[in-house]
C-alpha cells in the first residue's frame, strides 16, 4: 500500500455498519411488551374459565327446566282445543 493512502482495516456489511443494532434491542422489548398486553386482555386463566363454563351449565340447567315446563303448558292448551 502507498504510504500516503489511509485504508480502512474495518470490514462493513451491507446495509449498514452494525452501530443501529441497539435498535434492535428496543424493537425486541417493545413487541415482548405488545405480546404480554395481548395475552392479558385476550386470555383468561383456567380457574376463572371453569366458573364461567359452571355458571353457563347452571344457566343452562335452569333455563331447560323453565323451556321444559312452558312446552308442557303449551302441549296441554293444544291438547283441551283439539
Amino acid at each position: 500500500m502507498a504510504a500516503g493512502s489511509e485504508s480502512s482495516t474495518r470490514r462493513v456489511r451491507p446495509g449498514g455498519d452494525g452501530r443501529d443494532f441497539g435498535e434492535v434491542g428496543a424493537a425486541i422489548r417493545q413487541k415482548v411488551n405488545e405480546v404480554e398486553v395481548f395475552s392479558r386482555d385476550t386470555f383468561m386463566r383456567k380457574g376463572s374459565f371453569n366458573e364461567i363454563m359452571k355458571d353457563r351449565k347452571d344457566r343452562i340447567g335452569a333455563d331447560h327446566d323453565d323451556l321444559k315446563d312452558w312446552l308442557e303448558r303449551i302441549e296441554r292448551k293444544v291438547d283441551t282445543k283439539t
